[in-house]
Protein backbone atom coordinates (compact mmCIF):
# COMPACT_ATOMS: atom_id res chain seq x y z
CA UNK A 1 0.00 0.00 0.00
CA UNK A 2 1.55 3.29 -1.18
CA UNK A 3 1.70 5.62 1.71
CA UNK A 4 0.06 8.89 1.32
CA UNK A 5 2.82 12.21 0.81
CA UNK A 6 2.64 14.13 4.06
CA UNK A 7 3.05 18.07 4.85
CA UNK A 8 6.64 19.44 3.90
CA UNK A 9 8.60 19.59 6.50
CA UNK A 10 9.06 22.85 7.95
CA UNK A 11 12.38 23.93 7.35
CA UNK A 12 11.20 22.63 3.81
CA UNK A 13 8.41 25.11 3.34
CA UNK A 14 10.32 27.94 4.77
CA UNK A 15 12.98 27.57 2.10
CA UNK A 16 10.22 27.53 -0.98
CA UNK A 17 8.32 30.74 0.40
CA UNK A 18 11.92 32.37 0.41
CA UNK A 19 12.73 31.24 -2.95
CA UNK A 20 9.14 32.84 -3.94
CA UNK A 21 9.81 36.38 -2.72
CA UNK A 22 13.35 36.33 -4.05
CA UNK A 23 11.45 35.45 -7.81
CA UNK A 24 9.11 38.59 -7.40
CA UNK A 25 11.63 40.63 -6.35
CA UNK A 26 13.82 39.97 -9.35
CA UNK A 27 10.97 40.63 -11.40
CA UNK A 28 9.94 43.62 -9.76
CA UNK A 29 13.82 45.00 -10.60
CA UNK A 30 13.91 43.77 -13.80
CA UNK A 31 10.46 45.26 -14.71
CA UNK A 32 11.54 48.37 -12.99
CA UNK A 33 14.68 48.49 -15.17
CA UNK A 34 12.91 48.22 -18.53
CA UNK A 35 10.33 51.17 -17.77
CA UNK A 36 10.25 54.10 -19.92
CA UNK A 37 10.49 56.16 -16.85
CA UNK A 38 13.95 55.49 -16.30
CA UNK A 39 15.05 55.55 -20.03
CA UNK A 40 16.64 58.69 -21.13
CA UNK A 41 14.43 61.10 -22.81
CA UNK A 42 14.47 62.32 -26.29
CA UNK A 43 15.80 65.73 -27.13
CA UNK A 44 13.22 67.34 -28.93
CA UNK A 45 13.92 70.03 -31.28
CA UNK A 46 15.46 72.41 -29.30
CA UNK A 47 17.69 69.68 -27.50
CA UNK A 48 15.76 70.45 -24.25
CA UNK A 49 16.29 67.29 -22.14
CA UNK A 50 18.29 65.30 -24.30
CA UNK A 51 21.06 63.39 -21.85
CA UNK A 52 23.86 63.36 -25.00
CA UNK A 53 26.08 66.26 -25.40
CA UNK A 54 25.19 68.36 -28.69
CA UNK A 55 27.65 67.94 -31.70
CA UNK A 56 30.53 70.46 -31.25
CA UNK A 57 30.82 73.48 -33.63
CA UNK A 58 31.56 72.78 -36.89
CA UNK A 59 35.67 73.94 -37.49
CA UNK A 60 36.43 76.30 -39.54
CA UNK A 61 38.30 76.03 -43.31
CA UNK A 62 41.05 77.87 -45.14
CA UNK A 63 39.69 80.45 -47.79
CA UNK A 64 37.02 80.89 -45.57
CA UNK A 65 36.13 84.25 -44.55
CA UNK A 66 37.78 84.93 -40.74
CA UNK A 67 34.44 85.60 -38.64
CA UNK A 68 34.29 89.02 -37.11
CA UNK A 69 35.13 89.53 -33.29
CA UNK A 70 35.44 92.44 -30.89
CA UNK A 71 38.39 91.86 -27.87
CA UNK A 72 39.53 93.70 -24.80
CA UNK A 73 42.88 94.49 -25.32
CA UNK A 74 44.85 93.88 -21.11
CA UNK A 75 47.35 97.11 -22.21
CA UNK A 76 43.42 99.19 -22.68
CA UNK A 77 41.55 99.76 -25.40
CA UNK A 78 40.34 96.66 -27.69
CA UNK A 79 40.46 94.87 -31.16
CA UNK A 80 37.89 95.18 -33.97
CA UNK A 81 38.58 92.27 -36.80
CA UNK A 82 37.01 94.03 -39.39
CA UNK A 83 38.03 97.54 -38.36
CA UNK A 84 41.64 96.52 -38.40
CA UNK A 85 41.15 94.99 -41.56
CA UNK A 86 39.43 98.71 -42.71
CA UNK A 87 41.75 100.41 -41.19
CA UNK A 88 44.83 98.87 -41.20
CA UNK A 89 44.95 96.40 -43.76
CA UNK A 90 47.97 94.19 -42.30
CA UNK A 91 47.54 90.46 -42.50
CA UNK A 92 47.29 88.52 -39.47
CA UNK A 93 49.05 86.25 -37.12
CA UNK A 94 46.00 85.21 -34.69
CA UNK A 95 47.29 83.24 -31.94
CA UNK A 96 45.15 81.49 -29.61
CA UNK A 97 46.77 81.33 -25.21
CA UNK A 98 46.32 80.79 -22.24
CA UNK A 99 47.67 81.20 -18.77
CA UNK A 100 47.46 77.29 -17.93
CA UNK A 101 48.93 76.34 -21.25
CA UNK A 102 52.90 75.78 -21.25
CA UNK A 103 53.69 75.71 -24.30
CA UNK A 104 51.57 78.73 -24.74
CA UNK A 105 54.54 80.38 -22.42
CA UNK A 106 57.68 78.73 -24.68
CA UNK A 107 56.08 79.98 -27.99
CA UNK A 108 55.24 83.29 -27.13
CA UNK A 109 59.15 84.73 -27.40
CA UNK A 110 59.36 83.63 -30.77
CA UNK A 111 55.86 85.58 -31.81
CA UNK A 112 57.47 88.39 -30.08
CA UNK A 113 60.43 87.98 -32.25
CA UNK A 114 58.58 87.81 -35.55
CA UNK A 115 56.43 90.76 -34.93
CA UNK A 116 59.67 92.59 -34.98
CA UNK A 117 61.13 91.41 -37.66
CA UNK A 118 57.86 91.56 -39.79
CA UNK A 119 56.29 94.85 -39.16
CA UNK A 120 54.31 94.45 -42.45
CA UNK A 121 51.90 92.07 -40.41
CA UNK A 122 49.98 92.35 -36.81
CA UNK A 123 50.57 89.26 -34.37
CA UNK A 124 47.79 89.60 -31.76
CA UNK A 125 47.35 86.66 -29.25
CA UNK A 126 44.18 86.00 -27.27
CA UNK A 127 43.38 84.23 -24.29
CA UNK A 128 40.72 81.68 -24.56
CA UNK A 129 39.09 80.12 -21.49
CA UNK A 130 41.07 82.02 -18.71
CA UNK A 131 40.38 84.03 -16.21
CA UNK A 132 40.88 88.13 -16.86
CA UNK A 133 43.48 88.02 -13.64
CA UNK A 134 45.65 84.84 -14.68
CA UNK A 135 45.48 86.24 -18.21
CA UNK A 136 46.91 89.40 -17.18
CA UNK A 137 49.46 88.03 -14.41
CA UNK A 138 51.00 85.67 -17.61
CA UNK A 139 51.18 89.08 -19.55
CA UNK A 140 52.82 90.55 -17.13
CA UNK A 141 55.36 88.11 -16.38
CA UNK A 142 55.96 87.08 -20.08
CA UNK A 143 56.83 90.36 -21.39
CA UNK A 144 55.77 90.26 -25.39
CA UNK A 145 55.85 93.52 -27.18
CA UNK A 146 52.47 92.49 -29.43
CA UNK A 147 48.94 93.02 -28.18
CA UNK A 148 47.27 90.77 -25.92
CA UNK A 149 43.67 90.13 -25.43
CA UNK A 150 41.11 88.44 -23.46
CA UNK A 151 37.79 86.61 -24.58
CA UNK A 152 35.89 87.52 -21.56
CA UNK A 153 32.70 86.21 -23.20
CA UNK A 154 33.98 83.62 -25.25
CA UNK A 155 32.81 84.84 -28.52
CA UNK A 156 35.80 84.06 -29.89
CA UNK A 157 36.25 80.85 -28.71
CA UNK A 158 32.73 79.47 -30.18
CA UNK A 159 33.75 81.22 -33.68
CA UNK A 160 37.20 79.77 -33.74
CA UNK A 161 36.77 75.98 -32.72
CA UNK A 162 40.06 74.90 -32.31
CA UNK A 163 41.59 71.51 -31.25
CA UNK A 164 43.31 72.69 -28.24
CA UNK A 165 45.87 75.31 -27.45
CA UNK A 166 47.70 76.72 -28.65
CA UNK A 167 46.20 77.50 -31.92
CA UNK A 168 47.57 80.20 -34.63
CA UNK A 169 45.55 81.14 -37.55
CA UNK A 170 47.28 82.81 -40.49
CA UNK A 171 44.15 85.63 -41.90
CA UNK A 172 45.06 87.61 -45.13
CA UNK A 173 44.46 91.65 -45.66
CA UNK A 174 41.33 90.30 -47.34
CA UNK A 175 39.60 88.53 -44.41
CA UNK A 176 40.62 84.83 -45.43
CA UNK A 177 41.65 82.28 -43.45
CA UNK A 178 44.66 81.10 -45.09
CA UNK A 179 46.36 78.58 -42.73
CA UNK A 180 45.89 77.04 -39.10
CA UNK A 181 48.70 76.31 -36.92
CA UNK A 182 48.25 73.76 -34.28
CA UNK A 183 50.31 73.20 -31.49
CA UNK A 184 53.56 75.21 -30.68
CA UNK A 185 54.89 76.57 -33.50
CA UNK A 186 58.45 78.13 -33.35
CA UNK A 187 60.15 81.34 -35.22
CA UNK A 188 61.30 79.24 -38.40
CA UNK A 189 57.88 77.61 -38.92
CA UNK A 190 56.23 80.94 -38.71
CA UNK A 191 58.42 82.08 -41.19
CA UNK A 192 57.63 79.72 -43.46
CA UNK A 193 54.39 80.17 -42.71
CA UNK A 194 53.49 83.99 -43.69
CA UNK A 195 56.02 83.63 -46.40
CA UNK A 196 53.78 81.07 -48.29
CA UNK A 197 50.94 82.83 -46.99
CA UNK A 198 52.08 86.19 -47.78
CA UNK A 199 55.45 86.90 -49.76
CA UNK A 200 57.36 88.25 -47.44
Amino acid sequence: MQKEAGPLPRATGKLTVLLGLVVVIALGVAAGVASPSNVPEAADASGVGNSVDSDPPARLKVGEIAPDFIVPLLAGGSFSLTEHLANDGRPIVLNFWASWCAPCREEMPDFDLISQEKPSLLVIGVAISDTPEAAEAFATSIGVSYPLAIDNVGEVNDKYPSLGLPTTWLIGSDGTLRRELIGQVDASRLREAISAEFGF
